[in-house]
């Protein structure tokens, strides 16, 4: 297994009740996993929370997070 560039997610980490927000992962990779289950390269939230994305270049995996308020 090989070593993967760890992720950058972008996004406005906090937003008013009643809104949402778009966190997005920076570069290319073959799969994504958000903590909420979204399978895409971004997720919309609408919940404070700390979101973990996993992402995947076959065998190589590397994770982030952010926590949203």
């Amino acid at each position: 297994p090989g070593v993967i560039a760890q992720p950058s997610i972008s996004g406005a980490t906090s937003f008013c009740a009643g809104g949402n927000n778009v966190l997005s992962v920076s570069g290319n990779y073959l799969s994504y996993k958000w903590s909420n289950g979204v399978l895409n390269q971004s997720t919309t939230v609408t919940a404070a929370n700390t979101y973990t994305v996993t992402v995947s270049n076959g065998c190589d995996t590397a994770v982030a997070s952010v926590t949203v308020t």
